[in-house]
């Protein structure tokens, strides 16, 4: 499966690959989230069909979470249309880039 858009021109155009989180990096990936808050989206997001849940638990609870794969590529369009638009915005005012911001200073 290609998670490439169907203009070919997708920054994100890498084949996709499963990368599956589990709930404490999740909770490290986001911190200002309580683990209540955290664990109530992802069953929403699950129910939703958006992600995947994985119980790998034996003796100790262990779950891991991943994008639906039938979601990867719509998501990936999301994020080629959201670098588009900040791609252009940037160009709108003039933005200069990092490395130049920081030598105006």
């Amino acid at each position: 499966m290609s998670c490439s858009t169907t203009n070919g021109m997708s920054m994100y155009s890498a084949p996709c690959v499963k990368v599956w989180f589990a709930f404490e990096q999740l909770g490290r990936l986001i911190p200002g989230a309580s683990k209540e808050v955290l664990a109530q989206s992802l069953r929403k997001l699950e129910a939703d069909g958006i992600v995947v849940r994985r119980d790998l638990s034996e003796r100790v609870l262990h779950v891991e979470y991943e994008l639906a794969p039938e979601k990867q590529e719509g998501v990936v369009v999301l994020l080629d249309g959201l670098s588009e638009w900040g791609a252009s915005f940037l160009q709108m005012k003039g933005h200069k880039g990092r490395s130049q911001d920081a030598n105006d200073s």
